[in-house]
């Protein structure tokens, strides 16, 4: 059993997690940083491909927003 896990900082806080499918449907939402999405979707495991993850954090002493994006892909 697989997740995507962010790396936890000191210094950094996850203030959103969102993953997308090639369609641009939404297939995981966050705002928890110790959840971590397992591949699934509704209940059944997504098809193989890629995805888009786009993850919104913030500097934990400067206050300071900033984003990450990029891919990852599901195998089986």
């Amino acid at each position: 059993n697989t997740r995507f896990e962010i790396v936890h900082s000191e210094s950094l806080a996850i203030d959103e997690i969102y993953i997308y499918n090639r369609a641009g449907e939404l297939m995981f939402y966050s705002i928890d940083n110790a959840e971590a999405w397992d591949g699934t979707y509704r209940g059944l495991y997504c098809s193989q491909g890629a995805y888009v993850y786009v993850i919104y954090y913030h500097d934990v002493g400067s206050l300071s927003k900033a984003e990450k994006v990029g891919t990852i892909v599901v195998m089986y």
